[in-house]
C-alpha cells in the first residue's frame, strides 16, 4: 500500500519546498475549496482547491470535466510556484490541495483507475487526530512530508480532530515510476 519516496525523486523537490507550498495555501480561502467530486466515497467534509488537472479525455469543452480543468488552470495563477513544481512532475494527472474537515471520513474504498496511478500527499497543515489506514497499516501525516501510496489498494482517511486537515495531493501515472528505486 504504501510506497517509499525514493521511488519518487519529485518528493525531495516538494519536500524542500514544502514551505513555500504552505505559504501560498494561506492565501486560498477556504470558501474556494469545492467538494471532492466522488461524493459516495465519503460523507461529506472532503473538498480540494484544484490546481492541474492533466486527464487524456476531458470530454467537449462543455463538460463537467473540461470546466473544472478551466478551473483548475485559473486556481493555479493565484499559486505559481506550487503550480510550477507541479508542471514539472514526470506523469502527474491531479495536483490539488485537499482539506478533510474535522469529522469528515472517507471510506474504506479502492481507485480502479486506468491508467493505474500512484497517490502522493504532502502534509501542510496536519493537526492531530487524523490519520490515513490501508491494507491494515496506520499512518498519519507529517507537515513537509510526503506519503506515496497505491490508490488501487483498499485506504481510508478520517479527521477526528478539532480543524482541518490540508494536504497537497497529487496522482501520477504508475508507469513512470517504476518499482526499480532502493526503499527509504
Amino acid at each position: 500500500m504504501f510506497l517509499p519516496t525514493s521511488r519518487f525523486p519529485f518528493t525531495a523537490e516538494l519536500e524542500t519546498r514544502w514551505r513555500e507550498i504552505a505559504a501560498e495555501l494561506e492565501r486560498v480561502p477556504h470558501a474556494a475549496f469545492e467538494p471532492w467530486l466522488l461524493e459516495g466515497a465519503y460523507g461529506g467534509g472532503w473538498k480540494v482547491y484544484g490546481l492541474v488537472t492533466r486527464l487524456d479525455d476531458l470530454g467537449p469543452p462543455d463538460s463537467e470535466l473540461a470546466r473544472m480543468a478551466a478551473r483548475h488552470a485559473r486556481n493555479a495563477e493565484t499559486c505559481p510556484i506550487t503550480a510550477a513544481i507541479l508542471e514539472r512532475i514526470p506523469g502527474l494527472t491531479i495536483g490539488a490541495f485537499s482539506m478533510l474537515e474535522p469529522g469528515a471520513h472517507i471510506y474504506p474504498h479502492s481507485d480502479a483507475t486506468d491508467p493505474r496511478v500512484f497517490r502522493c500527499h504532502l502534509g501542510l497543515v496536519v493537526p492531530p487526530g487524523n490519520a490515513i489506514r490501508g491494507e491494515g497499516e496506520t499512518r498519519t501525516w507529517e507537515p513537509g512530508r510526503c506519503l506515496v501510496f497505491d490508490g488501487a489498494c483498499s485506504h481510508e482517511a478520517a479527521n477526528q480532530g478539532d480543524r482541518p486537515r490540508i494536504v497537497l495531493l497529487l496522482d501520477v501515472l504508475a508507469d513512470h515510476y517504476p518499482a526499480t528505486a532502493a526503499p527509504n
